[in-house]
């Protein structure tokens, strides 16, 4: 009986195997050397053998590789992903930790450049690599490991190591879509190379174990309307050329985090709001322990070596807190940092080595916050500003020892209201003679106890200048901080600067307190104060006036004529002509 029984028991599994057979067997994918264009879906698996031989593109399919795949190149291969127009390709490498996506060298003594690399066009769609290596590629100089051109990537948890060039080259309208968790290593040259417009999408924590940092490319401008940020990555970024800043209606914002470094290579700039109609903010604020640093990116820097940042009317609300600029300036017309007819704030920033000037504004251009800045180093000013805004240098300031602040002779300080000219660890350098005053209310100059006030050759204060304008001068010091008024001049003579002069519209002036030295000009009827027409527009009082050129003090006497009242503590030393004169 039990015979029988496994008679039966093996006959049914012969029809039982024979049924099996006649079903259509599971389809493998391909393996081995893969030489030709890839146009249909296919999957690489773990333990199968695959070799990328010459340039392979894929067309209108989907590749999918499976943790633990590897997927070996020969001598210059390439992957070309959605190569030519109106392909689609949908490229998905998802590995693990544990088993990672491999792609490497078939040499068994593999060194970088050893094949050039993936390279994803416009109709690659949804590419992914997650838990990648990729490795010992990049042998094309125009490429990078990874190429991205006119689409989005999706590169997290992946490392790029050996490369002999680049390691992910985005061009164009490239960009990330997914980033972090990667990791660089053995690149020779930058590990990501992209333009302005896709920085933004570097984020997360990413490892750079490199020599250089992510290149900012020249290609292209920042044009990106609406609020965008520039990463802090443990490399710094390099900027090169000139990268214009600017979107027009709602312009762009860009953020840059704390602890950011840009290596500015030779004559980089930026244009913030370079072109008519176009707005940009940058807002650059770092910390006490991360401060943002834009400096040089030669090995042995030198000022001057990059141009500076350049804000344009079109720049609004820009700010920088603890930042440094440093080593720049290379344009003896711009500064380091070159504001015109816009506004910018900065607070706790350090300007250092500078080949011409810190920071210059020029025409209608003002900080809007200032204060516990440092300058350094600087070639010629650290700020040179125009008459109308020097009221907005406010805070106190680190000035290094011999440097001045440089009031340009380019306006005149005619924009009515009151004004407040601070006390500064560096003088003011007047820059010609300066005409105070204006229609309507005028204009009310005060000069801060303790500043110093220099005057180039032949310069000059005249409060006011036009007719039918007004004026007013306070200066009021102290016995402890007096304001000195003198000649601009390292080996000053009598006579180097024409004075203060009141006008007719001048009126509630006060010089208390003060020293006036070296002016006068040369004619034997002016003097250090001199008044026209004026009548008696001001209080003179605890004052030095030393070393004119001509009088100390001279008036007209005619119908419309002038005086002051210089008994109370005013004193005369060492003038050429007479203490009161009446012409």
């Amino acid at each position: 009986m039990k015979k029988l029984l496994v008679g039966l028991f093996l006959l049914a599994v012969v029809f039982t195997s024979c049924e099996k057979t006649t079903v259509d067997p599971i389809p493998e994918t391909p393996t081995g050397n893969i030489t030709s264009d890839i146009e249909s879906d296919m999957t690489f698996k773990m333990g199968e053998n695959y070799v990328i031989n010459g340039t392979v593109r894929v067309r209108n399919c989907t590749l999918v590789f499976e943790p633990g795949a590897i997927i070996k190149f020969t001598e210059g291969a390439v992957l070309d992903i959605a190569y030519s127009d109106n392909e689609h390709v949908t490229f998905i490498a998802k590995g693990t930790p544990d088993l990672p996506v491999v792609f490497t060298s078939v040499s068994t003594s593999p060194s970088a450049g050893d094949w050039s690399g993936i390279r994803f066009y416009k109709g690659a769609n949804n590419c992914q690599l997650d838990y990648c290596i990729v490795e010992y590629s990049g042998s094309h100089d125009y490429y990078g490991s990874l190429y991205i051109d006119n689409t989005e990537v999706s590169i997290t948890n992946t490392i790029l190591r050996k490369a002999s060039n680049v390691g992910i080259m985005v061009k164009e309208e490239g960009a990330f879509s997914a980033f972090g968790g990667n990791a660089f290593s053995q690149i020779q040259s930058y590990p990501i190379s992209i333009q302005a417009n896709s920085v933004h999408t570097i984020v997360g924590v990413n490892a750079f174990q490199t020599d250089l940092g992510v290149l900012i490319t020249n290609d292209a401008s920042y044009t990106l309307s609406g609020s965008h940020t520039w990463t802090n990555q443990t490399a710094p970024y390099y900027a090169e050329g000139t990268i214009r800043f600017g979107a027009v209606g709602q312009g762009s914002t860009l953020n840059i985090e704390k602890g950011t470094h840009f290596r500015m290579m030779e004559d980089a700039q930026w244009d913030i709001a370079y072109w008519d109609g176009e707005y940009a903010t940058i807002i650059a604020h770092g910390t006490p322990e991360e401060p943002i640093v834009f400096t040089s990116a030669s090995p042995a820097p030198s000022a001057g070596d990059w141009v500076g940042l350049i804000f344009e009317d079109g720049a609004n609300n820009c700010s920088f807190n603890y930042c440094v600029f440093e080593y720049g300036g290379s344009n003896d017309y711009y500064g380091t940092i070159n504001v015109k007819n816009a506004a910018v704030g900065f607070r706790y920033c350090q300007f250092l080595n500078s080949q011409y000037y810190g920071i210059r504004m020029k025409d209608n251009a003002y900080f809007t916050d200032f204060g516990n800045n440092t300058f350094a180093n600087t070639g010629i000013y650290p700020i040179t500003i125009w008459p109308n805004y020097v009221h907005t240098i406010t805070g106190e300031n680190t000035f290094e020892q011999g440097s001045a602040i440089c009031v340009d002779n380019d306006c005149e300080l005619d924009i009515a209201g009151n004004y407040i000219w601070s006390n500064q660890t560096a003088p003011y350098i007047v820059d010609g003679f300066l005409r105070v005053g204006s229609a309507g209310a005028g204009v009310s100059l005060q000069i801060e106890a303790g500043t110093v006030l220099k005057f180039t050759s032949g310069g000059g204060l005249q409060i006011p200048y036009w007719a039918d304008t007004y004026g007013t001068l306070v200066a009021i010091g102290s016995a402890e901080e007096p304001i000195l008024f003198t000649s601009a001049d390292p080996l000053p003579n009598p006579g180097d600067w024409k004075g203060i002069w009141f006008d007719e519209g001048s009126y509630n002036s006060i010089i208390n307190h003060c020293e006036i030295k070296y002016a006068g000009g040369s004619y034997d009827y002016w003097g250090a104060i001199y008044l026209n027409d004026a009548g008696s527009p001001l209080s003179l009082s605890n004052t030095l006036i030393s070393y004119s050129g001509s009088n100390a003090i001279s008036v007209d006497s005619d119908d419309n004529g002038s005086s002051v009242d210089y008994s109370n503590n005013v004193s005369f030393l060492n003038n050429t002509g007479i203490d009161y004169y009446i012409r």
